[in-house]
Order: C-alpha cells, then sequence, then structure tokens
C-alpha cells in the first residue's frame, strides 16, 4: 500500500515509538507544543474534541486537560483514516490587504475539516499568517494534485513568495506558475506528500521569523495605501520590503 511509504518515512526520522507517535500526530495537522504531547496554541479550537472522538473510536489514548495520553501507540496510524474527514473550508475571499497586515495568523482550521496528507501545510502556513479557503490532497478518483487556495491580496502574494524563492530551495514541489496546485501520478504521488510534510515542518519551525517579516514589511504601508494602491502595486512593495528583511534572519533547516 502506497500510504506505507508515507508513514516509513516517518519512522526513518523517530528514534523512539514515542516520537514516531509525537510525529505521525503532527504530520496530521495536530499540532503539538516543542516535543511534548500537549496541543498548541497555534492549534484550532475543536482539535482537541476531534482528537478525543479519534482516539475513542480507534481506542488509541484520551486526553486528559491539555495532556495527551496514549494508550496504545500500534494504533496511531488511525488517525489518517480519511472516513473521519468532514467538511471543508469556508469559502469565501473576504480577507483583504488591511487584514492580512493586522492578522499574525490565518484563520485557525480545524483538522477534522482537512484532508490527511495536506492538513499540516495549511496549519502552517496559516501559523505563517497566510489564510486559506480551500484545500484537497488529490487523494481521490479524477485528476491529481494538492490544491491550496489561499486569499487573494497579501495571502496569495505571501504564499507564493515562500514557495518560489524559499521552499524551492530545499523541497521537491512541483508548483503551477500560481503555486496554488502541486501535480502528481501514481508514482511520485506519496513522495509529493513526504515532500509536503517536509515544507510544512520547515515552516511551522521558522513561524515566528516569517510572522515577523511580514509585520515589518507591511508597517510601512498606511491604511489609506492599503485601499487605494493597486494589488500590484502592493505586491510590489511588500516584496521588495521582504527581500530586504529576509538578508537580515537565518531560517532553520532539519
Amino acid at each position: 500500500m502506497g500510504m506505507e511509504k508515507f508513514f516509513d518515512y516517518i519512522k526513518q526520522k523517530s528514534t523512539s515509538e514515542e516520537e514516531y507517535t509525537y510525529e505521525v500526530l503532527m504530520a496530521r495537522g495536530f499540532l503539538l507544543d516543542d516535543k511534548r504531547f500537549v496541543l498548541s496554541d497555534n492549534s484550532h479550537e475543536l482539535d482537541k474534541k476531534y482528537l478525543e472522538r479519534i482516539f475513542l473510536k480507534y481506542n488509541i489514548g484520551q486526553i486528559e486537560g491539555n495532556k495527551i495520553i496514549i494508550s496504545n501507540p500500534d494504533k496511531i496510524e488511525n488517525i489518517f483514516n480519511r472516513e473521519d474527514v468532514g467538511g471543508c473550508e469556508a469559502v469565501g475571499n473576504a480577507y483583504d490587504w488591511e487584514m492580512f497586515r493586522n492578522r499574525q495568523h490565518g484563520f485557525k482550521v480545524p483538522v477534522s475539516i482537512l484532508e490527511p496528507f495536506v492538513a499540516r501545510y495549511i496549519k502552517a502556513i496559516s501559523a505563517c499568517g497566510i489564510n486559506t479557503h480551500g484545500s484537497c490532497d488529490g487523494n481521490h478518483p479524477g485528476e491529481k494534485l494538492v490544491r491550496i487556495d489561499t486569499s487573494e491580496g497579501g495571502c496569495s502574494c505571501w504564499h507564493k513568495f515562500i514557495c518560489k524563492k524559499i521552499l524551492s530551495r530545499y523541497f521537491n514541489l512541483d508548483w503551477n506558475r500560481t503555486y496554488n496546485e502541486i501535480r502528481f501520478n501514481k508514482d511520485n504521488q506519496w513522495a509529493t506528500y513526504i515532500e509536503l510534510n517536509r515544507a510544512a515542518e520547515f515552516l511551522y519551525s521558522n513561524r515566528v521569523e516569517f510572522r515577523k517579516v511580514k509585520t515589518e514589511a507591511m508597517a510601512p504601508l498606511s491604511c489609506s495605501e492599503l485601499r487605494h494602491k493597486t494589488n500590484e502595486e502592493l505586491n510590489d512593495i511588500f516584496i521588495n520590503n521582504v527581500d530586504n528583511l529576509l538578508k537580515k534572519i537565518t531560517l532553520q533547516v532539519s
């Protein structure tokens, strides 16, 4: 089964059963505090309830307060069961440049409505200040592609810059020209999911730096400029500011 390749990748990078369990939870989009079995404050408020329900269904463990307790780690891979995913991200695009400037975090998305192999990436770019309104991991009949629908304006510009200028240095992801689709076939499907997971890990690990860069790049723009300049003008100003700011920081690559 192809999914085994994905789990084998996580096993190879894990040094213990506990670390493997931790990494599988993260890979599914459950954001945990650094090396601790506690849901991060970057999580959606519904993630705890969803994890409790999945744990109960598959007899994996329980949650006491903020602590995740694993009683049957051999069953942890069941959290990737596609049958337990329902719904979709909010449809709409009312997320303008002013909102992009004023928010540190994109609107948080519950794990329960995110398809398994794109969940961590959506959570990661959200934590970097990018809002999304639709996503798909393509693991179903029909056209095979990962799709990431970011909000227009600053979110789209920021995601495109990160993918084109940063992620392309370290990860083999074949984005289309608008950086919202990655096409794959049966031969590279699992390699694509693994690379997307690696990219998500990198983005989330550097989320504080990415937020700082975004905030400082937007700071010089007044409310009047955000409302009256064209999208192309704002793109150019933002990207120029980001280029200068990134020269002053060091991103961590595992």
